[in-house]
């Protein structure tokens, strides 16, 4: 036992935390509604945040406050956690812990001619009924060059954490990879799904690399939910590292603020995560708000099957499986790279939501008719485990460039 907890506390972030409040307190309850008053008002950002670590009692620092979850994230030492932990105000205290993009890179590959079949025979052609003009995706990932021509002019950046006031000149930059592979398997000219979406890019890890923090994602998705239009569609290619299956790495926080986006009409998609593990066992994959993607690979095509990627995680909780192993898509520097992971699974499915939700509009306020949809137009028993036989641990549902 103490070694599997030593294993989890090393991706946690010391003296950062995540505070939910009660929101059956009455006294939360009106403290927020205040606080959301305020908030209209940018320059009382710093005086609300040192109110609110007042009434809280707290030295810490107040770097966030989250109002669509009644949550809070502060700065303070574990003793002082410990403390404020026993006021009756307080739901729960959760550590800030680091979150990693899900990547692999290899060679190139196959991926986007095998979307738009019913079967794993290739055609050497990709061919669409709509090309999600009008729709936008947020990607939360590692930046996003959007001056590639890739993009055709249609990526914008809207935030960056390492310079939220946009003051410096690699503002939003992507200077690891990761963030434009993903957005060009959504929305690329030539490798993406949906060629006519919007991209926004919002930069959630710390300078080139490819850790992010729970904070910052509960920012994000607090945002979302209270500025997205419904019908909004976010890919989320990110994950705790599993340091062991059989540790389970949950934060309810980070569940929360999903739900949160979810209710006001935010199409979450999420890659399932590449150690094999099983998704139950994690957050958020585990939830059903949010649209959770596998992998498969190319070595079974000419057999007809679309084999289980063998580092895709496996679960019940996965809604269903796409291309991630071997494909091709532009790096931040403008050269063509092979990337494999269930980070790039999940894109393709974030452009097929696209498509979806030009063609059928009203499916897209109401993210669980757009999953219910989505489904009942893939491909079943298709996916097979990755030697071929029957799939085990998951639904044998496959992405098909259709609705």
């Amino acid at each position: 036992m103490t070694e599997q907890v030593s294993k989890v506390r090393s991706e946690i972030i010391e003296g950062s935390y995540i505070v939910t409040l009660n929101p059956d307190e009455p006294e939360i309850t009106d403290l927020f509604a205040e606080v959301q008053k305020k908030l209209e008002n940018a320059a009382q950002l710093a005086k609300i945040k040192e109110d609110f670590a007042v009434n809280l009692g707290i030295d810490g620092i107040v770097e966030n406050i989250f109002s669509s979850t009644h949550a809070v994230h502060i700065k303070m030492n574990s003793f002082e956690a410990q403390l404020l932990n026993k006021d009756k105000r307080i739901l729960r205290i959760e550590p800030d812990l680091k979150l990693r993009v899900q990547k692999e890179q290899v060679e190139p590959g196959w991926a986007l001619d095998r979307i738009d079949g019913d079967t794993a025979a290739l055609d050497n052609f990709y061919r669409w009924n709509a090309n999600g003009a009008g729709r936008t995706i947020y990607i939360l990932d590692t930046g996003v060059n959007t001056s590639l021509p890739e993009f055709g002019g249609r990526a914008v950046t809207v935030w960056d954490v390492n310079d939220p006031d946009h003051k410096t000149p690699t503002w939003g930059q992507d200077c690891n990879g990761h963030g434009t592979a993903v957005a060009d398997a959504a929305g690329g000219n030539l490798f993406g799904v949906a060629k006519g979406v919007s991209i926004i890019s919002a930069k959630i890890t710390q300078g080139c690399s490819d850790t992010s923090s729970l904070s910052t994602h509960l920012f994000a998705f607090d945002w979302l939910a209270k500025n997205a239009p419904a019908g909004t569609i976010v890919n989320w290619s990110n994950g705790a590292k599993a340091a062991d299956c059989n540790v389970p790495v949950i934060s309810t926080a980070l569940e929360d603020a999903m739900r949160a986006a979810y209710a006001h009409g935010v199409i979450i998609v999420v890659s399932a995560g590449n150690d094999g593990c099983d998704t139950a066992n994690y957050s958020p994959t585990r939830i059903d708000e949010v649209f959770v993607v596998g992998a498969t690979g190319s070595a079974l095509l000419s057999s007809g099957k679309d084999a289980k990627w063998p580092k895709s995680r496996t679960g019940r909780q996965i809604d269903l499986f796409a291309p991630g192993q071997d494909v091709p898509l532009y790096g931040h520097d403008g050269a063509l790279y092979a990337w494999s992971g269930t980070s790039v699974s999940a894109p393709f499915v974030s452009g097929l939501f696209a498509i979806g939700c030009q063609l059928y509009p009203s499916y897209c306020a109401q993210p669980k008719r757009a999953f219910d949809g989505l489904k009942s137009a893939m491909t079943p028993n298709t996916v097979t485990n990755p030697d071929g036989t029957p799939l085990t641990g998951a639904t044998s549902l496959m992405i098909k460039q259709s609705w």
